[in-house]
């Protein structure tokens, strides 16, 4: 199978880095990202649905939405397959000024997503509808830019 990986050299730009062995996403509960101001980011982490419906994660204004009966991922309208293995998927995010470009699955997904992304927005919310999911080996990365 053909699969997208965005190159390691990536690497290299990472700053700031948030850490987390796992997070517990459930209705009407404090957001355990809201501490978190971003611009340029790298966000991984894998996906156990659980209970939810579905779940969103909103970078920067943007919801970011896994819809677990359908097993894909939603942003701005746009919708790409990312089907469960063992009950998990495996997400990676890249935050631009101009948009998100999304890995699912080690790459057997790939969603470029062209967005305008607002100037003043730089938070992180997760949440679950409907039920509970969990959110495990998250990272969040500042990135520096590749212009300086």
């Amino acid at each position: 199978r053909l699969s997208r990986k965005p190159v390691k050299e990536l690497e290299s730009l990472r700053a700031n880095t948030y850490q987390q062995k796992q997070l517990a996403i459930k209705p009407n509960t404090v957001n355990p990202l809201n501490s978190l101001r971003i611009d340029l980011a790298e966000l991984s982490f894998t996906l156990e649905p659980g209970t939810t419906k579905e779940v969103t994660l909103n970078v920067r204004g943007v919801d970011i939405k896994y819809n677990t009966a359908a097993q894909q991922l939603e942003v701005d309208g746009v919708r790409a397959p990312a089907p469960l293995t063992n009950g998990k998927v495996d997400v990676l995010i890249f935050v631009d000024k101009v948009g998100f470009e999304i890995f699912a699955n080690r790459g057997l997904t790939f969603m470029p997503v062209n967005i305008n992304l607002s100037a003043d927005k730089h938070g992180i919310s997760v949440s679950a509808k409907d039920g509970t999911a969990k959110l495990q080996n998250v990272f969040v990365y500042g990135l520096k830019s590749i212009w300086r």
